[in-house]
Order: structure tokens, then C-alpha cells, then sequence
């Protein structure tokens, strides 16, 4: 390709992507987190510096080109894979700016890229100056996340992140998004109440397959309990004790939970979680108080809470769905 053929070339293919934002902000909240000096000043340049070497991707500074000043395709992409990855490093810093978990500390700085361009015929430059964003020089950790690892309850790309789980439903990943956003805006009862949103959803879920999980010889059994859960009149708190007393019951699903380790005694503890939460987020209706203030301690610790409980809710979907597909 020419020097135009490949700067275009480049430029459409510096696609930068969410994920890539987030892998970004999760290596920088890890690195600030980690310095000796909590009020340490961090130099953003050296920051994406090291995250571009913590992923192999780096920029190469000069791309040598073969006769008749053609390129190869592959190291365009090279240099189009380390441009996107420079340029979701840089929007990570100001998304984390963005939330206060990083406060800028000097004036935001104009970063420049190039590539030199060797060919038989000479040499030439291509710059990107204009894919890169101005970024501050430096930035520090905001004084309240110094201490313990409370960035994750900031930012719902880094709680997601942090909870993973790869068989999450859709409306339960929505729900603790704008629960972790409630939250970061001290809005701790609306928190609470899309926190209970994303309780009362993996319980239906886990619900749903367990059910489908226990054999056909069972059913008569369960008979009450499925009818209970597919009852929309009824509230979670019943049906919680239902999902608990169908597992509990169920030879194949209590054989499984030896083997992973979780049975039906750690989903007692989920619904002690869970029912801390619906106590909670029921102070929505008029005048009814939670059993204690929902406070930015509370309403923390109950988000903080949740990644391990609702990870032994999905697990045990997870088995209960590989019962009912293959039968063992």
C-alpha cells in the first residue's frame, strides 16, 4: 500500500471497544491501589506506557516497507491494534476521572504519535496526532479510595468485572449498573432497590432451572413449590424458600453440590443476603423504615456482598442447566 493506502487503512482499523476500556481502567485502578505512596502522584504517560506492555501491544516506531513502497497488511493491523489500545487507555483515565476516583493533578497534555515509514525509495512519517485525546499529565487516587478496594463500587464496568459471571442475565447486569450508578451518586435507596431487582432475578433464574433440572418422577413431589414460583401474585420471599427447599430435596441436584462444593446450606446464606436487602430497599414505600439506616456503609457492604452470593446463585444455575440438558 502507499502512504495514503496505509494511514487510511490504519485509521479504520483503530477500532476502540468497551471492553478494551474496561481492561484498561481495571490494570489502572490496580496499579494506584498498589503504590507504596497513597498520595502519590501518577504520570498517565508512564501509567498507559506500562498497560501497553502488560498486554504486549506496543507501538511500533518505525514500519518497514518492501519494494514498490508496499506494506504488508499484518503490521498496519500491528499499528492499528497498538493505536486503538492507546486510545482506550487514554478514555479509561478520564472515565476514571470522571467518577473521582482519579483527580487530575496537572494541566491535561497533548499526546503525539508517529510511525516512520522506510522505503527503497526513502523514508517518510505517518502521524496519528489526531486519534489521540489531551489526558492530564498526572493524576492521583482520590483521597476516600486510598484505603481498601472501593473503586469497584464506583464504576459498574469494574463491578461487572469484578462479579464475573458469564451466565448473568441481561436485566440482572442492568440492574446492578444503574444500582452501582445509584450508588456512586448517593442515591442509597434507589441503589438498594435495583440491588433487590438483581436478587430477586437471580433467584428466578436459579428458580427456573432447577426445576427444569428435576426428573419427571420428582415433579409430583415439587408440585407445590413450581406452582408457587410461576405464581406472579406471590411474593420473592416465598419463593425463595421454595428454590431453597426444591434444591434441598432433589437427590441429583445435592449430589452435584458435593462435587462443587455449594448445596442448598450456602443458598440459606444467599437468602439471609437477600432478605437484608429487600428490608432495605422496602423503606421505597411510604413510611417504612429499614431495620437499620441505609447508610454509604451499609448500602456498600451489601453491594460488596452480593458478588459472592450471586455468583452461588448462577453456579448453581450453571449445574442445573448442564442436569437438565444432559440428564446427569
Amino acid at each position: 500500500m502507499r502512504r495514503e493506502q496505509s494511514e487510511e487503512f490504519i485509521r479504520k482499523s483503530a477500532e476502540v471497544t468497551d471492553s478494551m476500556v474496561v481492561d484498561a481502567k481495571t490494570f489502572f485502578l490496580r496499579k494506584a491501589q498498589g503504590t507504596s505512596t497513597m498520595a502519590a502522584k501518577l504520570d498517565t504517560k508512564e501509567l498507559i506506557n506500562e498497560f501497553l506492555v502488560e498486554i504486549g501491544v506496543q507501538l511500533p516506531k518505525t514500519l518497514h516497507v518492501g519494494l514498490q513502497d508496499e506494506a504488508q497488511e499484518s503490521d498496519l493491523k500491528k499499528i492499528a491494534d497498538s493505536l486503538a489500545w492507546d486510545q482506550a487507555a487514554s478514555e479509561a483515565i478520564w472515565r476514571l476521572v470522571n467518577i473521582s476516583l482519579f483527580i487530575p493533578c496537572q494541566e491535561p497534555i497533548q499526546r503525539r504519535v508517529s510511525v516512520t515509514r522506510e522505503s527503497d525509495h526513502g523514508s517518510d512519517g505517518m502521524s496519528f496526532d489526531d486519534l489521540m485525546m489531551p489526558i492530564p499529565g498526572k493524576v492521583m487516587v482520590a483521597p476516600t479510595h486510598r484505603w481498601g478496594a472501593k473503586g469497584i463500587l464506583m464504576d459498574g464496568d469494574l463491578y461487572l468485572r469484578e462479579l464475573n459471571i458469564s451466565n448473568l442475565h441481561p436485566d440482572v447486569e442492568l440492574a446492578l449498573r444503574e444500582s452501582v450508578a445509584c450508588f456512586r451518586a448517593e442515591f442509597f435507596t434507589a441503589a438498594l432497590a435495583m440491588l433487590g431487582k438483581a436478587s430477586e432475578g437471580g433467584w428466578l433464574e436459579l428458580g427456573a432451572s432447577i426445576v427444569a433440572a428435576a426428573p419427571s418422577d420428582q415433579r409430583g413431589k415439587i408440585s407445590n413449590h413450581i406452582k408457587r414460583l410461576e405464581d406472579p401474585s406471590l411474593g420473592i420471599a416465598k419463593k425463595i424458600l421454595d428454590v431453597v427447599e426444591i434444591f434441598r430435596s432433589s437427590p441429583a441436584l445435592n449430589a452435584l453440590s458435593e462435587k462443587i462444593g455449594l448445596g442448598w446450606k450456602h443458598l440459606q446464606q444467599v437468602a439471609v443476603w437477600s432478605d437484608v436487602v429487600r428490608d432495605s430497599r422496602n423503606t421505597i414505600h411510604f413510611g417504612v423504615a429499614p431495620a437499620l439506616a441505609n447508610t454509604y456503609e451499609k448500602v456498600g457492604v451489601l453491594l460488596i456482598a452480593a458478588v459472592p452470593h450471586l455468583r452461588v446463585l448462577y453456579k448453581l444455575k450453571e449445574k442445573a442447566d448442564e442436569i437438565a440438558l444432559h440428564g446427569k
